[in-house]
């Protein structure tokens, strides 16, 4: 019975019941107008976030990112991980805090750590509060360097505001390295646009995805009508990357 009512606790839970009721109210009083224009809204958010709808579109996203494509025995010149999944934070042990996003380090040093590269690059980073000109993405760095690899070159791409900036940050590092063989990893629902982005730039990269948001994920329980945040979310990434493939076409850079 708590499951049943748990929707509730969330705003949106409670904005979609007061305004569910709201419709109810009006319908009872025939006003229907009234009632047409607030039901609308109603039964879209129920079923965009009521109903599995949006992890279905999103697991069929990222189904065709679930096998792994590399072998023990191939080995790839360095791990390049987009950025994502940790922000600075002073009053974290660590100096920052992991969320959403943050298996795609994870991932990446998992596979240095089991021998497919002796080169791990951290992606994506915004400017330190101190101090304009550094990333921010050197405090994980640091801590990546001291507590999970040995015999391994941590190294970073500045300050990337976007996934195409970290393409071009990576092209010319790629090319004064002279890597040949290089593992992209970044969540499966951003593999797509990822790997389209570097292919472009004429960078092979081996995909290997991280972050599976809804394709072998629990799915929300069904045994609640009420609409779920989680769901809502879910839907705002999968815009997100529709939205940023389409702009990335219209730019030439996929």
């Amino acid at each position: 019975m708590k499951a049943f009512f748990t929707p509730l606790a969330e705003p949106l839970g409670a904005l979609w019941l007061m305004m569910a009721l709201a419709t109810a109210g009006l319908l009872w009083k025939r006003k229907w107008r009234l009632a047409l224009c607030l039901g609308i809204p109603v039964a879209v958010f129920f079923l965009l976030a009521g109903t599995p709808l949006v992890e279905i579109i999103v697991a069929a996203q990222e189904r065709p990112w679930a096998a792994n494509p590399l072998s023990p025995d191939a080995p790839a010149d360095a791990v390049l991980a987009l950025g994502g999944g940790e922000r600075l934070s002073r009053h974290d042990p660590l100096g920052f805090a992991a969320y959403n996003g943050a298996s795609r380090l994870l991932t990446a040093i998992e596979l240095v750590r089991s021998g497919r590269a002796k080169a791990l690059i951290l992606g994506g980073s915004y400017p330190s509060p101190d101090n304009p000109r550094l990333p921010s993405l050197l405090v994980v760095q640091d801590w990546v360097t001291r507590s999970q690899l040995t015999n391994c070159v941590v190294t970073n791409l500045g300050i990337c505001l976007t996934t195409h900036d970290e393409a071009i940050a990576f092209k010319k590092l790629n090319d004064s390295q002279g890597w040949h063989k290089v593992i992209l990893v970044t969540s499966a629902l951003h593999m797509r646009r990822s790997q389209a982005l570097f292919h472009k730039l004429g960078i092979e990269v081996l995909p290997v995805a991280a972050d599976f948001e809804a394709y072998g994920v629990p799915r929300e329980p069904s045994f609640s009508p009420f609409p779920r945040q989680r769901r809502l979310d879910l839907l705002g990434l999968y815009l997100h990357e529709k939205i940023g493939w389409w702009l990335y076409r219209a730019r030439g850079w996929v």
